[in-house]
Protein backbone atom coordinates (compact mmCIF):
# COMPACT_ATOMS: atom_id res chain seq x y z
CA UNK A 1 0.00 0.00 0.00
CA UNK A 2 1.03 3.56 -0.62
CA UNK A 3 1.45 5.42 2.66
CA UNK A 4 1.85 9.16 3.17
CA UNK A 5 3.89 10.23 6.22
CA UNK A 6 1.76 13.33 6.68
CA UNK A 7 -0.56 15.32 4.47
CA UNK A 8 0.97 17.83 2.08
CA UNK A 9 0.63 21.50 2.99
CA UNK A 10 -2.33 21.82 0.61
CA UNK A 11 -4.28 18.96 2.22
CA UNK A 12 -6.00 17.98 5.47
CA UNK A 13 -5.72 14.66 7.34
CA UNK A 14 -8.62 12.33 6.58
CA UNK A 15 -10.51 9.69 8.50
CA UNK A 16 -9.56 6.18 7.52
CA UNK A 17 -12.55 3.83 7.41
CA UNK A 18 -14.29 5.82 10.13
CA UNK A 19 -11.24 6.04 12.41
CA UNK A 20 -9.13 9.16 12.81
CA UNK A 21 -5.71 9.14 11.22
CA UNK A 22 -3.26 10.11 13.96
CA UNK A 23 0.11 11.16 12.58
CA UNK A 24 2.71 13.52 13.98
CA UNK A 25 2.87 16.88 12.24
CA UNK A 26 -0.59 16.81 10.68
CA UNK A 27 -2.91 19.79 10.50
CA UNK A 28 -4.78 20.10 13.81
CA UNK A 29 -8.39 19.05 13.34
CA UNK A 30 -10.45 17.17 15.91
CA UNK A 31 -11.07 14.21 13.60
CA UNK A 32 -13.51 12.29 15.77
CA UNK A 33 -16.15 14.87 14.81
CA UNK A 34 -15.65 14.04 11.15
CA UNK A 35 -16.25 10.31 11.05
CA UNK A 36 -17.99 8.87 8.01
CA UNK A 37 -21.72 9.35 7.83
CA UNK A 38 -21.89 12.68 9.66
CA UNK A 39 -22.97 15.60 7.48
CA UNK A 40 -21.83 19.01 8.72
CA UNK A 41 -23.20 20.97 5.80
CA UNK A 42 -26.50 22.76 6.17
CA UNK A 43 -29.06 22.09 3.48
CA UNK A 44 -28.42 24.37 0.53
CA UNK A 45 -29.89 24.81 -2.91
CA UNK A 46 -28.32 22.57 -5.54
CA UNK A 47 -25.24 24.21 -7.01
CA UNK A 48 -24.37 24.81 -10.62
CA UNK A 49 -21.52 22.31 -10.45
CA UNK A 50 -21.00 19.83 -13.28
CA UNK A 51 -18.55 17.40 -11.64
CA UNK A 52 -20.61 14.34 -10.75
CA UNK A 53 -20.80 13.48 -7.05
CA UNK A 54 -20.71 9.71 -6.56
CA UNK A 55 -21.14 7.33 -3.64
CA UNK A 56 -20.06 3.77 -2.91
CA UNK A 57 -22.36 2.15 -5.45
CA UNK A 58 -21.36 4.43 -8.32
CA UNK A 59 -17.67 4.10 -7.44
CA UNK A 60 -17.93 0.32 -7.49
CA UNK A 61 -19.70 0.49 -10.88
CA UNK A 62 -16.86 2.63 -12.24
CA UNK A 63 -14.34 0.07 -10.94
CA UNK A 64 -16.26 -2.87 -12.39
CA UNK A 65 -17.16 -1.34 -15.77
CA UNK A 66 -14.02 0.45 -16.86
CA UNK A 67 -14.74 1.73 -20.35
CA UNK A 68 -12.71 4.92 -19.85
CA UNK A 69 -10.16 6.39 -17.46
CA UNK A 70 -11.73 8.13 -14.46
CA UNK A 71 -10.23 10.80 -12.23
CA UNK A 72 -11.69 10.54 -8.70
CA UNK A 73 -11.35 13.41 -6.23
CA UNK A 74 -11.85 12.27 -2.64
CA UNK A 75 -12.80 15.26 -0.49
CA UNK A 76 -14.43 16.32 2.77
CA UNK A 77 -16.74 19.35 3.01
CA UNK A 78 -15.12 20.44 6.30
CA UNK A 79 -11.62 20.63 4.78
CA UNK A 80 -10.65 24.19 3.79
CA UNK A 81 -8.37 22.85 1.01
CA UNK A 82 -11.25 20.81 -0.41
CA UNK A 83 -13.60 23.77 -0.24
CA UNK A 84 -11.19 25.87 -2.28
CA UNK A 85 -10.60 23.09 -4.83
CA UNK A 86 -13.82 21.08 -5.14
CA UNK A 87 -16.60 23.26 -3.80
CA UNK A 88 -15.87 26.89 -4.73
CA UNK A 89 -13.31 29.35 -6.04
CA UNK A 90 -11.75 32.16 -4.00
CA UNK A 91 -14.87 34.29 -4.63
CA UNK A 92 -17.13 31.47 -3.31
CA UNK A 93 -18.41 30.76 -6.83
CA UNK A 94 -19.31 27.04 -6.98
CA UNK A 95 -19.51 26.86 -10.77
CA UNK A 96 -15.95 28.20 -11.09
CA UNK A 97 -14.27 25.94 -8.51
CA UNK A 98 -10.89 24.64 -9.73
CA UNK A 99 -12.31 21.11 -10.02
CA UNK A 100 -15.07 22.48 -12.28
CA UNK A 101 -12.50 24.25 -14.47
CA UNK A 102 -10.44 21.04 -14.60
CA UNK A 103 -13.54 19.10 -15.62
CA UNK A 104 -14.11 21.49 -18.54
CA UNK A 105 -10.45 21.24 -19.58
CA UNK A 106 -10.53 17.42 -19.50
CA UNK A 107 -13.78 17.24 -21.47
CA UNK A 108 -12.43 19.60 -24.14
CA UNK A 109 -9.25 17.51 -24.46
CA UNK A 110 -11.05 14.16 -24.53
CA UNK A 111 -9.53 13.23 -21.18
CA UNK A 112 -10.74 11.06 -18.32
CA UNK A 113 -14.12 11.49 -16.72
CA UNK A 114 -13.92 13.52 -13.48
CA UNK A 115 -16.01 12.58 -10.43
CA UNK A 116 -15.94 13.53 -6.74
CA UNK A 117 -16.48 11.37 -3.66
CA UNK A 118 -17.38 12.82 -0.23
CA UNK A 119 -15.45 10.75 2.35
CA UNK A 120 -17.66 12.06 5.17
CA UNK A 121 -20.67 10.30 3.64
CA UNK A 122 -18.91 6.92 3.44
CA UNK A 123 -15.45 5.40 3.22
CA UNK A 124 -14.49 4.00 -0.19
CA UNK A 125 -13.50 0.35 -0.41
CA UNK A 126 -10.12 -0.29 -2.00
CA UNK A 127 -8.76 3.24 -1.70
CA UNK A 128 -6.34 4.28 1.03
CA UNK A 129 -7.38 7.87 1.75
CA UNK A 130 -4.59 9.43 3.84
CA UNK A 131 -5.54 13.07 3.30
CA UNK A 132 -8.08 15.18 1.43
CA UNK A 133 -8.30 16.23 -1.26
CA UNK A 134 -6.76 13.06 -2.63
CA UNK A 135 -6.89 12.33 -6.34
CA UNK A 136 -6.80 8.89 -7.94
CA UNK A 137 -6.68 8.12 -11.64
CA UNK A 138 -8.49 4.83 -12.28
CA UNK A 139 -7.17 3.54 -15.59
CA UNK A 140 -9.14 1.36 -18.00
CA UNK A 141 -6.58 -1.40 -17.52
CA UNK A 142 -7.24 -1.48 -13.74
CA UNK A 143 -4.16 0.47 -12.69
CA UNK A 144 -4.65 3.09 -9.97
CA UNK A 145 -2.44 6.17 -9.79
CA UNK A 146 -2.32 8.79 -7.04
CA UNK A 147 -1.62 12.43 -7.83
CA UNK A 148 0.86 13.73 -5.26
CA UNK A 149 1.23 17.36 -6.26
CA UNK A 150 -0.81 20.45 -5.49
CA UNK A 151 -4.18 20.02 -7.24
CA UNK A 152 -4.51 23.80 -7.68
CA UNK A 153 -1.88 23.57 -10.45
CA UNK A 154 -4.56 22.69 -12.99
CA UNK A 155 -2.18 22.60 -15.97
CA UNK A 156 0.05 20.01 -14.26
CA UNK A 157 -2.93 17.99 -13.03
CA UNK A 158 -4.50 17.97 -16.50
CA UNK A 159 -1.19 16.94 -18.08
CA UNK A 160 -0.82 14.09 -15.58
CA UNK A 161 -4.44 12.94 -16.05
CA UNK A 162 -3.96 12.95 -19.83
CA UNK A 163 -0.98 10.60 -19.51
CA UNK A 164 1.75 13.18 -18.98
CA UNK A 165 4.69 12.82 -16.61
CA UNK A 166 4.18 9.91 -14.21
CA UNK A 167 6.82 11.20 -11.79
CA UNK A 168 4.10 13.02 -9.88
CA UNK A 169 2.13 9.89 -9.07
CA UNK A 170 2.33 6.54 -7.34
CA UNK A 171 1.03 3.64 -9.39
CA UNK A 172 0.38 0.08 -8.42
CA UNK A 173 -1.56 -2.74 -9.99
CA UNK A 174 -1.87 -4.30 -6.53
CA UNK A 175 -4.21 -1.50 -5.42
CA UNK A 176 -6.41 -2.22 -8.40
CA UNK A 177 -6.91 -5.83 -7.38
CA UNK A 178 -7.94 -4.68 -3.89
CA UNK A 179 -10.36 -2.14 -5.37
CA UNK A 180 -11.94 -4.77 -7.61
CA UNK A 181 -12.63 -7.14 -4.64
Amino acid sequence: AIVAASPPRWACPATHFGKPVQKAGTVGFHLKKFEAGHNFLRKEKPSAQNVTAIGDKELQELMDNRDQDVLVIFYAPWCPHCKSFVMQDEKKNASNAPAERLNSMLKAAGGPKLVKFDVTASQPDGFDIQYVPMIYLVKKDGDLQIYNNNPHDLAALKSWAMGGPAATSNSTAALASVARH
